[in-house]
């Protein structure tokens, strides 16, 4: 059975969001009279978003990302069938998470607490994101990686060593990516989000 999730297209100058097929095997897709086609993929790939090292990149730069577009990329350009975002939770931030579940992405929480100092401490993100990016290698073709931490760095080179490194999308500029995560990937595994910018950003209506 395919999963639905939802996606945004538009027809005859109005923007509409349908659900499209989002299984393992296929990618759905809608025909001249808005019926749904499936087409077969030739990789299942997953994605794992660090939240938090996404968000420092974004901010640092000044932008913020459209999720249905994020997504829409993944789908389109990578072949993901499952991206999965790992975030401390913050209970005020619900609407936001009921917005990026509606975009197709899957939401897996690490805990929160305010240290002595009144900042929030995000949880162990790095930790569960490593731990389940590989427990789950079997179910995916090949992983991609939205982060630019060296903590992930073991996991990376498992990967690689057994081909199932799809991409590494920095949150940062890659003269700011670090070295090791570099040295990790070559020019086809390695982008910077902030090159697709153009794509990606949200512009507030």
């Amino acid at each position: 059975m395919a999963l639905v999730t939802s996606i945004c297209y538009q027809t005859q100058g109005n923007n509409y969001t349908l659900p499209y097929f989002n299984s393992a095997s296929f990618s759905g897709v809608f025909n001249s009279s808005g019926q749904i086609t499936a087409q077969r993929i030739s990789e299942q790939n997953f994605a794992f978003i660090d939240g938090q090292n996404l968000y420092m990149g974004l901010k640092e730069n000044g932008w913020k990302a459209d999720w249905y577009s994020f997504r829409k990329y993944l789908s389109e350009k990578c072949n993901v069938t499952k991206a999965i975002f790992f975030l401390g939770y913050i209970q005020e931030n619900e609407w936001l998470y009921e917005l990026m579940e509606r975009a197709g992405f899957t939401l897996e929480f690490t805990p929160t607490r305010i240290l002595p100092n009144g900042q929030l401490d995000g949880g162990n993100v790095d930790a569960l994101l490593a731990s389940y990016m590989m427990d789950c290698k079997n179910e995916y073709s090949k992983a991609v990686l939205v982060a630019d931490d060296s903590d992930y760095c073991p996991a990376l080179e498992s990967l690689k060593r057994q081909n199932k490194l799809k991409l590494i999308i920095s949150s940062h500029p890659l003269e700011s990516t670090s070295q090791w995560i570099q040295q990790i990937a070559d020019t086809n595994t390695l982008i910077s989000i902030h090159s697709l910018r153009n794509e990606l950003e949200y512009i507030k209506q």
